[in-house]
């Protein structure tokens, strides 16, 4: 993926447009240098036991907040669901993107 830069006019607010899903706007004269730009993307499978995926739902901030007797019966019913349900394994799709700007020049003023 490439950043798109757009702007008119020296004037006018310098709109940065990463892939399709991130625009970002910079008040005019606010860019002082040139960047190239590139977002990679990883995408893998990740294949977790009953057991497993307990033990990643205990890390969430949200599950560690519950009262103590409600968490235990949602992480027993989440591993037993898995169990019974899914022969003991699920596979979460899981995607990371790294975006990373190297500096190429600057702008004269």
């Amino acid at each position: 993926m490439i950043a798109k830069l757009h702007a008119n006019l020296p004037s006018d607010p310098l709109r940065i447009t990463v892939a399709d899903f991130e625009t970002l706007t910079l008040p005019p004269g606010s860019a002082d240098a040139v960047f190239s730009f590139a977002v990679r993307r990883y995408d893998w499978d990740q294949t977790y036991t009953a057991a497993e995926y307990r033990e990643l739902m205990r890390s969430y901030s949200g599950t560690q907040m519950m009262d103590e007797s409600d968490r235990h019966r949602l992480l027993d019913d989440i591993e037993a669901f898995i169990r019974n349900e899914f022969g003991g394994r699920i596979t979460r799709p899981l995607v990371a993107t790294l975006p990373t700007a190297v500096k190429v020049g600057t702008v004269s003023r």
